[in-house]
């Protein structure tokens, strides 16, 4: 029952067991079996992460962006994130990808290490890291403007999903409307080339 497994969780977590750590701590950020408590769900994170625990580290980078029951705090969320991207976490790598474009993080902006986690999110076959990609190259957010990427990346997003996302259509017709003839086929044929790797041949 929950109460066993609370007490469990704590003999563990206090022998070390990483695995143990991160459940108590999330059990303690959403008050399932204790009461609820931020301080307790960071401390136990913390000790998570300080032996690798990618989960325990993303939820801590999560925390300090957001500021979820502790002060928001930019460097370390970026620090935190880091370290479990380093270990492919997906949604940390994600997650760098709009600290490093938001004004209000207390991050400086930084196009390319954007790019380059979104990057890695969208070579693991992520749908939200592709869409985001495609739109930073087909606006130049922080970079400069590139169709061929831009039409790239989209394509992916649309070539995963069964349902039409008007969204991606749209973005994929202004990109037509805006390429010369040669430049869309340029794409198409490097769209085919990174679908066909399963997401890893995507540059130019």
């Amino acid at each position: 029952d929950e109460a066993k497994a609370v007490k469990w969780y704590i003999k563990s977590a206090e022998q070390g067991v990483a695995e143990a750590q991160y459940n108590l701590g999330v059990m303690y950020s959403r008050g399932e079996g204790l009461a609820k408590d931020g301080t307790e769900a960071e401390k136990w994170w913390i000790a998570a992460a300080n032996q690798g625990f990618s989960e325990a580290q993303f939820n801590l980078g999560i925390l300090y962006y957001f500021g979820q029951g502790v002060a928001k705090d930019g460097p370390e969320a970026e620090r935190w994130l880091i370290k479990a991207a380093e270990q492919d976490h997906m949604l940390a790598q994600i997650a760098l990808g709009a600290l490093y474009h938001d004004v209000t993080s207390n991050i400086p902006l930084n196009g390319t290490q954007a790019i380059k986690w979104l990057s890695k999110a969208a070579a693991q076959g992520s749908p939200i890291a592709q869409e985001r990609l495609g739109k930073i190259y087909a606006k130049g957010i922080e970079t400069n403007k590139n169709f061929i990427k831009a039409y790239t990346w989209l394509s992916m997003v649309k070539y995963q999903s069964d349902e039409e996302n008007e969204s991606i259509e749209s973005a994929l017709n202004y990109l037509r409307k805006n390429m010369e003839d040669w430049h869309i086929e340029k794409a198409r044929s490097l769209a085919a080339e990174c679908w066909a790797s399963d997401f890893q041949e995507c540059e130019e």
